[in-house]
C-alpha cells in the first residue's frame, strides 16, 4: 500500500482503514521494541517520514502513544523522540487459577504490573467460569478508580487447555467432573473484550516469550513448580504442583493434544500416587524444614529435566512459581544432572543457561496477560481471532 502524505493527512484524521493499517503496524514496532523513534519506524516499515509522523500525531492525539525523553547524548543534528505505548491506553488482566487460590495482575501494554490481587479458595471444585467471573469483577473498580480501561482478560489454568477454542479439556484439580468446559466464550460475553485461556505452564513460557528478562532464546524448558502453604506459619507443605511447557523456534509447543508438559517422574512406580511417583505425594510435603527432603526432591526432578533438556537440545531451563526460593538447591543439582546425562560429556561443551523468577512474582498471571497484549498489538494469536490493533483500541 503506497499513499501520498496528503493521503495520510487527510484519512489520520479519522483513523479510517488506511490510517488504521499503518498505525497497527507502527503499534506492532513498539510494542516488540519499545523507545524507538519515527525515523527507525519509517526505515522499518518503508513508509516516508511525513506519513509515519502524521500517524504518531494521531496515535498521541488519541493517547495510544506517547513520547519519551530525547537523547542527550547526540551531540549534533535533530536528537531522535523515542516512541512508548502509553500508559492510558488500559490495562489487561491475567489471572492464576488454582484449586487453592486465584491470583490476578493488571498489566499495562508495558509489561508493568499495575496492581495484584489473590482470592483465597475453599470448597468443592468446580464452576471454574463463576469463580474467575467473581475475580475478574472484584478487580475492575480498582481499575475504573485509576481511569484504566479493560483491554481483555487472560486466564492460566491448572488444567489441559484447548486455548482455540477457550475450552478447558481436563482437570483433576478444578473440576473433575467428565466433559469439556467452556470458558472463554461466557467470560467474553460478561465483560465484553477478549478472553484467553491456557495452560498454566504455557502462560509462563508466553510471559518469558513477550517480556523477556535474559538474554533472548528461542529453545527452552518453563518448570512451574508451586508450593501452597496451608498458612504462613505452618511446617508443611499443603501441596506441590509441577507443570512444565515446551518452546520450540519460539512458539509455546502444544502436542496432539494439548498436554504437552502434563509431568510424572519418569521414575515414577506402579501404584504409588503423585508426581513424583517414587514416594507418595505428600512425602515431600515437610521438605521446607528437613534438607534431606528437599535434596531428595530437587534431584529427582532435575534428572527428570536433565534428560528433556538434553534429549531436545535445549538452550535454557526458566523456573517459576515457588521452586525459586530453593534456586541454590536447585540450580547445582540440575548442572549436575545435565552433566551426567550427556553422552558426549568432557568430549563436547554442554551449557544450558538456568533462570529463576523473582520470589513473589506471579509468572502465571503476568504470562496470561501477556498472551492478551500479544494478541492485541501483534496478533492475532490464532486465525480468525479478533479485532487487533487499532480496530479494537479506538
Amino acid at each position: 500500500m503506497d499513499y501520498t502524505v496528503e493521503e495520510t493527512q487527510h484519512m489520520v484524521g479519522t483513523l479510517n482503514k488506511k490510517a488504521r493499517y499503518y498505525g497497527s503496524q507502527i503499534l506492532q514496532l513498539l510494542f516488540e521494541r519499545p523507545g524507538i523513534s519515527r525515523a527507525e519506524i519509517a526505515r522499518d516499515l518503508e513508509l516516508d517520514k511525513a506519513i509515519v509522523t502524521n500517524i504518531v500525531a494521531s496515535l498521541i492525539d488519541h493517547g495510544i502513544v506517547q513520547n519519551g525523553t530525547e537523547d542527550s547524548t547526540r551531540r549534533s543534528g535533530r536528537k531522535p523522540v523515542p516512541l512508548y505505548l502509553s500508559e492510558s491506553t488500559g490495562c489487561v488482566i491475567g489471572m492464576e487459577m488454582q484449586p487453592d487460590f486465584v491470583a490476578m495482575s493488571a498489566v499495562s501494554p508495558s509489561g508493568r504490573i499495575i496492581l495484584t490481587k489473590e482470592i483465597s479458595r475453599h470448597g468443592p471444585a468446580g464452576d471454574v467460569v463463576s469463580v474467575m467471573r467473581d475475580a475478574v469483577s472484584g478487580v475492575l473498580p480498582d481499575l475504573r478508580a485509576r481511569g484504566l480501561r479493560l483491554l481483555g482478560i487472560g486466564a492460566g489454568l491448572a488444567a489441559i487447555v484447548d486455548p482455540v477454542r477457550g475450552v478447558l479439556e481436563f482437570s483433576t484439580l478444578l473440576d473433575p467432573s467428565p466433559g469439556e468446559k467452556e470458558v472463554a466464550r461466557p467470560l467474553q460475553e460478561e465483560f465484553g473484550v477478549p478472553v484467553f485461556v491456557d495452560n498454566d505452564a504455557n502462560c509462563c513460557s508466553y510471559g518469558a516469550l513477550v517480556y523477556p528478562e535474559h538474554p533472548e532464546v528461542e529453545d527452552f524448558l518453563y518448570v512451574l513448580s508451586e508450593f501452597v502453604d496451608e498458612s504462613p506459619y505452618s511446617k508443611e507443605y499443603q501441596r506441590i504442583g509441577i507443570g512444565m511447557s515446551f518452546v520450540f523456534g519460539g512458539r509455546v509447543h502444544y502436542g496432539a493434544r494439548n498436554a504437552s508438559g502434563e509431568f510424572r517422574s519418569a521414575f515414577a512406580q506402579p501404584g504409588v500416587e503423585g508426581q513424583i511417583g517414587v514416594r507418595q505425594h505428600t512425602h515431600f510435603h515437610p521438605m521446607k524444614t528437613d534438607r534431606e527432603l528437599l535434596d531428595e526432591f530437587t534431584g529427582e526432578l532435575a534428572r527428570n529435566i536433565a534428560f528433556l533438556v538434553n534429549m531436545l537440545d535445549l538452550s535454557a531451563v526458566y523456573f517459576g512459581g515457588g521452586i525459586e526460593v530453593y534456586q541454590t538447591v536447585m540450580r547445582p543439582a540440575l548442572e549436575q544432572a545435565i552433566h551426567t546425562n550427556w553422552i558426549y560429556e568432557g568430549r563436547l561443551p554442554r551449557t544450558v543457561s538456568t533462570y529463576f523468577a523473582n520470589p513473589g512474582d506471579r509468572p502465571v498471571a503476568k504470562g496470561a496477560a501477556a498472551i492478551v497484549l500479544q494478541h492485541i498489538f501483534s496478533g492475532p494469536d490464532y486465525e480468525g481471532f479478533g479485532p487487533v490493533g487499532l480496530d479494537m483500541l479506538v
